[in-house]
C-alpha cells in the first residue's frame, strides 16, 4: 500500500484537486439551499395569499393570535411557605380574511443554509452506508448526489470540518480515492 495513501498526505497537485472538489461540493450545497429557499417562499406565498376557509383573496395582516402559558407552584409546611408563578404571553402575526373573517397563522419560512444542507447530507450518507435499506428513500439518494464524481478524501475533509463521524476507510470503499487510478462505483453496490 502507498504510504501517502495510508497516512493521507496528498501532493501539491492532489491538494489542489481536493480544494476544487470541496468547492464543487459546497457550490452544490449552495444551489440546493437556494432551491429550497425558493420553494419555501413559494409555499409562503400560496399559504398567505388565500383564505383556507372561503378561498377569498382579500387578506390583511394582523397581530391577533395570543398564546399563553402559565404555571403556579408552591409549598407550605406548618403554616410557612411560598408561592411562585410564571406566565408567558406570546402574540403572533396572523392573516385575516375580510370576506369571511377567518384568521390563520402566517407561514413561517425555514431558511436553509449550505452548512445545514451539508450536515443533513452527511447524515444521509452515513445512514445509507451503515444500513443499505435506507437507499429505498429517494430523497436520501438525491441528497447524496452532491458527492458524485468526488473523491473520498475531499468528502472526508468536509466531514472533519463539520465534525461528522464518517471515516476515510469506509468512504474509500464507496468512492474513488485520489491516490488510486481505479474508479469505484458511486454507492451503487450499497
Amino acid at each position: 500500500m502507498n504510504l501517502r495513501k495510508l497516512l493521507n498526505i496528498p501532493s501539491k497537485a492532489q491538494k489542489e484537486l481536493l480544494n476544487q472538489e470541496e468547492e464543487l461540493i459546497v457550490s452544490r450545497c449552495i444551489a440546493l439551499a437556494n432551491t429550497e429557499n425558493l420553494e419555501q417562499k413559494e409555499n409562503q406565498k400560496s399559504h398567505d395569499s388565500r383564505c383556507p376557509h372561503c378561498n377569498g383573496k382579500d387578506i390583511v395582516n394582523k397581530i391577533g393570535h395570543v398564546q399563553g402559558k402559565g404555571s403556579v407552584s408552591g409549598s407550605f409546611k406548618l403554616g410557612f411557605g411560598s408561592v411562585s408563578g410564571t406566565i408567558l404571553i406570546d402574540t403572533v402575526e396572523v392573516n385575516h380574511c375580510n370576506t369571511c373573517g377567518n384568521e390563520w397563522i402566517k407561514y413561517k419560512i425555514k431558511y436553509a443554509t449550505k452548512d445545514q444542507i451539508l450536515k443533513v447530507t452527511f447524515r444521509y450518507l452515513g445512514e445509507i452506508i451503515t444500513n443499505p435499506k435506507e437507499k429505498r428513500y429517494p430523497w436520501k439518494q438525491d441528497a447524496v448526489k452532491i458527492f458524485d464524481n468526488c473523491t473520498a478524501e475531499a468528502i472526508y475533509r468536509l466531514c472533519r470540518k463539520n465534525l461528522n463521524n464518517l471515516n476515510l476507510r469506509i468512504l474509500r470503499l464507496h468512492y474513488k480515492s485520489i491516490y488510486n487510478s481505479k474508479n469505484k462505483k458511486f454507492l451503487e453496490n450499497l
